[in-house]
């Protein structure tokens, strides 16, 4: 995962599998909503 202007890319090995891409997008997913409620809850992003 590396950052690209406002987008998250994400390169996997191309050996990666359907249950391994559906871990890597929840923790991403994961990730995200965590970091929302951490900036609504210092008043830094309203949401």
């Amino acid at each position: 995962m590396r950052p690209l202007i406002n987008m998250c890319v994400m390169s996997p090995p191309l050996t990666i599998n359907v249950e391994q891409i559906d871990e890597m997008a929840d923790i991403l997913h994961k990730s995200i909503v965590i970091t929302q409620d951490e900036l609504v809850r210092e008043g830094l992003w309203k949401g």
